[in-house]
């Protein structure tokens, strides 16, 4: 039985102390617990009883207490029970919420649980640590009749004791330093509990001591931002600060004070009439800042810089796209960046796009005509020796690709639309060497202002490139093509990257036909433009704009284009006009075709193939175009894998007279056929070829096309010496013009010269008959002897075409003359009939 004297009978809550034995029978007064005041009783023996209803649910009192420092906590406990997972107790010493087990921070003890032991636990953010783990099984027995005592010195030592009461005193649980949480609101006891045990739950004597937290720390400074040219943010660590002044800030170079501040919360704003320095580092002295209990800060000064950097400030200077196999340089993928400024330029929050990926260029500085090599993180061993930037880089497309540089307003500096062709090397760009761009000032330029590396590693990180030289641009923007790409939208592809706002506002252009565009989207050398109604087909557009400025500042007053929607081809209405099946050593085959048509032909709707003769049908077919290019009426168009060989082994036009298409068909050397279709397989011409067609007389037939020598038939003769054998989207150079005669028997020009001069080199023989014969020609000299056989019975229909190159039968040059060409026509029912016509061979 407790002894009643007064000392003891009256509980106290002076200045952090709490102490509560209960025995004046009133929790509710006195000190004042608060919670399931209904779930307790003071019991006969004046202690603390749980009386609960008989369910499973959790109980909890609490009373208000700020103590936490030189802090000491006392408690009773009995349980008349073995504590399980299911009934527990949790004694809070320090809580911020009356709602126990509500509170976001907190520390508190667990007596019990399935490990039945004593343990300290912090509850932060709603999430429990285990910070002393006592002894397991320490508690495991029926009942448990124990006395709880913890402490907690200032600077977060904690100590756990326990004393079991068999007379050996307090035992020592843990210990541990743990100072997250620095303050307190309330203290109490959570009885956790299942239906047999709500009522099983006694404590006494329950003591607090301490005091409460005291704020001993200065202010301190956790972020700073500068807003702009005349803003400055300071964030500290604390609300509560005195006043401040414009003159406990200073600008250390100027002396300058801001003129005023705006203080919101933690977050003070200077405002600075005059602008703060641009690109360079300025400092700004803190001096006699507090908060409202005294605590003062050291006086700081903080480095502070404002970045205005440009567009093409940076640029991608160099890329190695496909290291291997390696020349001299490790295995290793990289992008060069290179400083065009005068000042150093921070990535912080800048972004490199590859593609589809994003990467982070974080805490990265590029100093002022500086080179940033950025390599992947898992290469940085291979690249020992080199200056280099790790980063997280993806597989890069070793065929062509997307890398762009962003700044941390996500606005773009600069950027590149690579292609293997840009190596401009046919051995180079099959692995090992970089690419380089040539002139860091002409950074709009593409595959005109790159090439393959020339230095002798294989690239050139972190260094001048080896292709460096002055490659500037002076020539004003303008339109290469415009392709219809949908019924109601058109692609303009720009001869060169440009990054005029105008391209993107509908209302600087202006299109005839009293079309409306509703919508552009600009990229780099390419603007989708959209109507506001389809198109119609083979219908000439133009389109204007005006005032049109590049990136170096070439500017163009008016700019005009025209763009058609194309048909679907018909038969007849393209020719295969030219062919190149066996070229010089290391170059490309090439397809010329031929609009003889007056209307304006979708290529997309076109392949080319092999002709099938068996079949009938084209075979081993390829597309020619992806997108809907233009086929103009009687123009030309010269199709391969590769424009850049064929125009710089055959004089051409420009590039829009060429299409790269993946994969040309099959073109043998010696024989072979070509076909081209609509996409519904409708033969549009096909025509046989082989290497006997050339000129007997040529040595070489390497790199020498056969040319169409007119669009009335099939015959084909080699391209001429003058023109080197070859005319890639040009006339033909072996061109025939022949006008309709009356007569059976045509020979075209009546005077030749078979000198490979591209001028009359050989004589066109056509035959024209109303019904069919079988016709054979003879060419015969001035003395009536026969000299050369041109056909022998061949059947004819309606129109043939042959060609006489001036040579005998047995391959040699024949004299100067004048020579007899005789046709001998026989009709189904025998009449014979015998034309003739006269042919001068000339040696001019």
């Amino acid at each position: 039985m407790k002894l009643l004297c007064v000392a003891l009978i009256l509980p106290y809550f002076i200045l952090g102390q709490v102490y509560d034995n209960f025995s004046d029978g009133d929790f509710t007064n006195n000190p004042t617990w608060i919670g399931f005041q209904n779930h307790f009783e003071i019991d006969s023996e004046y202690s603390l009883h749980l009386n609960a209803p008989s369910e499973n649910a959790s109980s909890h009192l609490c009373l208000s207490s700020d103590v936490i420092e030189n802090a000491t906590w006392e408690i009773n406990v009995k349980l008349t029970f073995n504590p399980s997972g299911s009934n527990y107790l949790d004694w809070y010493l320090a809580a911020n919420d009356s709602h126990l087990e509500m509170s976001s921070e907190a520390y508190f003890i667990r007596v019990g649980d399935s490990e039945d032991e004593l343990a300290l636990y912090r509850k932060q953010d709603g999430e429990m640590t285990k910070i002393i783990d006592g002894l397991d099984d320490r508690i495991n027995v029926n009942p448990v009749d124990i006395r709880v005592k913890v402490e907690r010195l200032i600077g977060g030592d904690w100590s756990l004791w326990v004393d079991l009461l068999d007379g050996n005193g307090w035992v020592l649980e843990g210990s541990v330093q743990d100072s997250e949480i620095n303050a307190s609101t309330y203290s109490g006891i959570n009885c956790i509990y299942t239906s047999s045990r709500s009522d099983r739950f006694y404590f006494d004597e329950i003591s607090i001591n301490g005091m409460a937290y005291i704020d001993s720390i200065a202010p301190n400074i956790i972020n700073t931002e500068v807003l702009n040219i005349n803003q400055v943010l300071i964030e500290f660590d604390a609300a509560d600060l005195s006043e401040i002044l414009p003159s406990q800030l200073l600008l250390v170079n100027s002396e300058t004070s801001p003129n005023t501040l705006l203080k919101n919360g933690n977050a003070l704003t200077l405002i600075f009439y005059e602008a703060l320095p641009v690109n360079e580092t300025f400092r700004l002295k803190l001096f006699n800042i507090s908060d409202t209990i005294g605590n003062q800060m050291n006086d700081t000064i903080i480095d502070l810089y404002i970045q205005q950097h440009q567009i093409f400030d940076i640029v991608i200077n160099e890329i190695m796209i496909d290291p291997s196999p390696t020349v001299q340089l490790p295995n290793v993928t990289y992008i060069e960046l290179y400083n065009r400024a005068d000042y150093a330029i921070k990535l912080s929050n800048w972004m490199l796009k590859i593609n589809d990926n994003e990467i982070d260029l974080d805490s990265i500085e590029c100093g002022p005509s500086e080179y940033l090599v950025l390599i992947d993180e898992a290469d940085s061993l291979e690249f020992d020796g080199h200056s280099f930037k790790l980063v997280s880089l993806p597989n890069i497309n070793k065929t062509e690709g997307y890398i762009g540089l962003f700044d941390n307003k996500n606005e773009q500096v600069h950027e590149i639309q690579y292609h293997k062709n840009w190596y401009k090397n046919e051995n180079k760009k099959t692995g090992g060497w970089s690419l380089e761009m040539i002139d860091p000032e002409n950074y709009c330029a593409g595959k005109s202002n790159w090439k393959a590396c020339e230095n002798t590693l294989g690239g050139s990180p972190g260094m001048l490139n080896s292709v460096h030289a002055e490659n500037p641009d002076e020539t004003p923007p303008d339109v290469n093509e415009i392709i219809v790409v949908e019924d109601d939208e058109i692609q303009v592809h720009w001869s060169e990257n440009i990054y005029d706002a105008a391209l993107n506002d509908v209302n600087s252009y202006l299109f005839s036909h009293e079309i409306n565009a509703i919508s552009t989207s600009h990229f780099m050398d390419f603007t989708i433009i959209q109507f506001s109604e389809p198109l119609e087909s083979d219908l000439r557009y133009k389109m204007s704009l005006h005032n049109i400025t590049d990136c170096q500042g070439n500017y163009m007053e008016q700019i005009d284009s025209e763009f058609v929607k194309g048909i679907w081809p018909e038969e007849g209405s393209i020719f295969i006009n030219e062919i190149l099946f066996n070229p010089q050593t290391g170059g490309q085959d090439y397809v010329e075709l031929y609009n003889t048509s007056n209307n304006f032909i979708d290529l997309s709707k076109l392949i080319i193939g092999n002709y099938d003769s068996l079949l009938n049908d084209i075979v081993n077919t390829k597309p020619i175009c992806e997108t809907n290019e233009i086929f103009y009426p009687h123009s030309y168009i010269a199709l391969c894998e590769d424009s850049a060989w064929i125009k710089s082994n055959y004089a051409s036009h420009d590039s829009m007279f060429f299409i790269e298409i993946n994969q040309l068909p099959s073109l043998p050397n010696e024989k072979g056929t070509v076909a081209i279709s609509s996409l519904a397989y409708e033969i549009i011409d096909a025509i046989s070829y082989s290497e006997s067609m050339h000129f007997p007389l040529l040595e070489e037939v390497k790199g020498v096309a056969l040319e169409r020598l007119s669009t009335n038939s099939n015959a084909l003769f080699s391209a001429s010496s003058t023109e080197n054998y070859g005319t890639p989207a040009r006339k033909n150079s072996q061109l025939v013009y022949t006008q309709k005669s009356m007569s059976q028997l045509e020979v075209s020009p009546e005077i030749f010269s078979p000198n490979q001069d591209g001028n009359d080199d050989f004589v066109n023989i056509t035959i024209e008959v109303e019904k069919t014969v079988k016709a054979s020609i003879r060419i015969y000299d001035k003395k009536g002897f026969v000299i050369r056989e041109i056909c022998s019975s061949e059947l004819i229909t309606h129109k043939a075409n042959w060609v006489w190159e001036g040579l005998h039968e047995s391959n040699y040059e024949l004299p100067m003359g004048i020579y007899m060409v005789v046709a001998e026509l026989v009709d189904a029912e025998g009449n014979q009939n015998i034309v003739k016509h006269p042919a001068v061979l000339s040696k001019q």
